[in-house]
């Protein structure tokens, strides 16, 4: 993990190494992933559970598609940190109230609050997809996000500067 400047200094030349060569890719995982389930896009592509979870929990056809659990160099939590009084509102709605996790299960997210919820929206769906039902008992770590400022510095350091 980095957390301080003296490990960033330490991956900085890796981060360059590994992205130099990359050329320009797009900003979100959506268009690689649309590609991919179109049949045009490459064979194996890094997207999040959640979009392959939405699919099988509306019932779409996944095909032969195999769900893989990179370890913790590829995973990240999502976080919502409220910045608003509104923002501290909806964030603390999210946590709490049963319905808006149940939404986040059907869309493929795993409340942190209710790790059961991701399974339960899926259960009964028919899908090649295998999901890992608890990430902790498959022993599945997940990166936590880095601070914001250090967020900031490794993109520096990915870009040369």
């Amino acid at each position: 993990m980095v957390a301080d400047d003296a490990a960033l200094a330490r991956v900085t030349p890796l981060v360059r190494t590994l992205t130099q060569m990359q050329g320009d890719q797009k900003t979100s995982s959506d268009g690689p992933y649309r590609d991919f389930l179109s049949g045009i896009g490459d064979p194996l592509v890094l997207v999040y559970e959640s979009q392959v979870a939405a699919l099988v929990a509306q019932g779409r056809s996944t095909g032969d598609l195999v769900v893989l659990y990179p370890d913790t160099t590829v995973s990240s939590d999502h976080t919502v940190i409220g910045l608003t009084p509104d923002g501290d509102r909806l964030a603390r709605l999210l946590r709490d109230d049963e319905r808006l996790r149940s939404l986040e299960a059907s869309y493929g997210f795993r409340p942190q609050a209710d790790p059961g919820a991701f399974t339960g929206a899926l259960s009964g769906r028919q899908s090649p997809a295998v999901f890992a039902p608890d990430l902790s008992a498959a022993g599945i770590r997940q990166a936590p996000v880095p601070a914001v400022g250090m967020l900031s510095k490794l993109i520096d350091a990915a870009k040369g500067r």
